[in-house]
């Protein structure tokens, strides 16, 4: 929520985005070299703020990129992999679990994930102009 406000406010989104990213990081990491379950708890509670934090910086990236109907594909698109990931990252983490018998390579794993997402984010070029023309027209008045 914090970051978000402050991202809205400033009008930066990748190093929001990257901040948040490293939060997961730090968080599925250290939670795969612990093996006190409280203290792996508390790890992934970092991981978990982290998740929460970079989402609605996240959600702003497609309509920087993009406009009108591209937009929505982009949105939709966006939408469909997060759908995917959300039910092949469990499923590679209990394979990996399975095949192992530990957590560390499961979570090293998602963690890996992480690092994939926050890399691209940095890559990718962020025009914010596009997103206050968009909110621009969103927020004006429709007349007859």
């Amino acid at each position: 929520m914090f970051g978000g406000a402050h991202s809205d406010r400033t009008g930066e989104r990748k190093w929001h985005a990257a901040i948040a990213f490293l939060f997961i990081i730090a968080g599925l990491g250290l939670a795969s070299g612990v093996d006190d379950p409280t203290v792996k708890m508390l790890f992934l509670c970092i991981a978990g703020f982290g998740f929460f934090a970079v989402l609605p910086v996240f959600w702003t990236f497609p309509t920087a990129f993009l406009s009108g109907a591209g937009a929505a594909a982009g949105i939709a698109a966006v939408n469909s992999i997060g759908n995917l990931g959300g039910y092949f990252g469990p499923q590679a983490f209990g394979l990996l679990r399975d095949h192992t018998g530990s957590d560390v390579v499961g979570l090293v794993f998602l963690a890996g994930c992480a690092v994939v997402g926050m890399v691209i984010v940095l890559l990718l070029g962020y025009n914010p102009a596009i997103s206050r023309n968009l909110s621009a027209q969103t927020a004006a008045p429709v007349g007859r």
